[in-house]
């Protein structure tokens, strides 16, 4: 239902191979979606490869961790999966101006982003969440055998007697070395640890779960949209999972939660967060919440819905798509003539097709008071590179005016729709 892999359905699939004796020759799983930030559950994919294994179906496992391959720097080096330590929010050292507290992962996905150590391959991008300002890709193999492959030779720039050159592998040909060169020297000098590229991607991890914290709680039952981001609340993952609730009960801690995140989160500065912690249970720690609420990493996706005038919830997804196209073609450069200068911030947008998200659309549209049709929803996407904006009351400043922008464009909806 949050844009990952299902489990249940690569089980059925890998069944179906075993009982038709069809070889699997390897499972994909993402670390790190360039739509929504979200990290594959690699535990299970890796538990079901050993399952199979036991009984004669083996197949690879590649990671594409091309955005999500540098967040590997934020697992502690003593982590080990099921320790209870790991759900204990980083120990801040920070004071002052400009502070930024670190922020840890989600406790799922540091596991499932330790489990990356038993993939046959990894792709990571350097130049997204490692920061290069060049074209860098990688692709690493556990075997190094397996990059044979996909080689090729031909007869240019070639050294005789060998065929080992930095061409060969892969099916580009001869490529530049200035991305190679400045991903080795940023790696070098920034560090691929906690204390370098993991510093920096901890404070990012709480500059974004910040922004995803408006997202989730902005809309109130009196105001006239409602923003709905991607990704379950803890209150929402709890009475999913609990047989006995109600559509009433459902509603209520869904609004105590939102209610719990405008106390001690939308109106708090880094430091009051941090001090007000001090005093609080681990379970009770804003610091906590916080990382349970957005993506797994640093993309936030969520989708407006609107009220008419009367109260009444529109349940009309091209209605709704209208609206969230018209806040994005406010909020981003969509033609030549757009002046970017005037523009406060940037928005982005994705879609989700009912023939590729399925059921994962369904939920979505269904949270936002939609028909689950199949019509496809226009989806709001934000990606946050920087730690910075929590200071100076920066993100309550881009928060209000997408809420501007937002209850204008409702009007344009509102007045536009026949016979509401």
């Amino acid at each position: 239902m949050e844009a990952r892999l299902d489990l249940n359905d690569l089980d059925k699939q890998l069944q179906a191979s075993l009982e038709k004796q069809q070889a699997v020759y390897a499972v994909v799983s993402i670390c790190g979606s360039t739509e929504e930030g979200a990290v594959d559950p690699l535990r299970g994919v890796f538990e079901l490869r050993r399952k199979y294994q036991a009984q004669g179906l083996s197949f690879v496992v590649h990671v594409d961790g091309a955005w999500g391959g540098y967040f590997a720097s934020m697992i502690p080096r003593d982590f080990r999966p099921g320790d209870p330590k790991n759900a204990e929010p980083p120990k801040q050292t920070g004071r002052g101006s400009g502070f930024v507290p670190d922020a840890s992962l989600r406790l799922e996905t540091q596991e499932d982003i330790y489990a990356m150590r038993d993939a046959d391959s990894i792709t990571v991008d350097p130049h997204k969440a490692g920061y290069i300002p060049y074209p860098a890709g990688s692709l690493c193999y556990r075997d190094e055998r397996m990059r044979f492959l996909i080689t090729w030779t031909s007869p240019y720039i070639s050294r005789a007697g060998t065929t080992e050159s930095i061409g060969v592998y892969g099916v580009e040909g001869s490529k530049p070395g200035a991305s190679a060169m400045s991903t080795w020297l940023a790696n070098r000098c920034i560090g691929t640890g906690p204390e370098g590229y993991g510093a920096l991607m901890a404070e990012v991890c709480f500059t974004i779960s910040r922004l995803s914290a408006h997202w989730a709680a902005m809309s109130t039952k009196t105001s006239s949209f409602i923003c709905v981001p991607l990704n379950l609340l803890p209150s929402e993952r709890k009475a999913m999972q609990d047989p006995n609730t109600t559509s009433e009960s459902y509603a209520q801690a869904v609004d105590q939660e939102k209610q719990l995140i405008r106390d001690r989160v939308l109106n708090k500065s880094n430091q009051e967060i941090i001090d007000e912690d001090a005093d609080r249970a681990t379970e009770d720690k804003a610091m906590v919440l916080l990382r349970a609420l957005g993506s797994d990493l640093n993309i936030n996706a969520f989708a407006l819905n609107f009220r008419y005038s009367d109260g009444t919830v529109n349940d009309d997804v091209e209605e709704a798509n209208y609206l969230n196209r018209r806040v994005v073609e406010v909020l981003s450069v969509d033609s030549p003539e757009d002046d970017a200068t005037k523009i406060p911030f940037f928005l982005t947008s994705t879609e989700f097709e009912h023939e590729l998200y399925g059921d994962c659309a369904k939920h979505f549209k269904k949270r936002l008071g939609l028909a689950e049709d199949e019509v496809s929803l226009f989806v709001l996407r934000n990606v946050l590179m920087t730690p910075f904006p929590t200071e100076g009351n920066f993100i309550d400043k881009m928060v209000n005016i997408f809420q501007e922008v937002v209850e204008k464009e409702v009007e344009v909806n509102t007045q536009s729709t026949p016979g509401k």
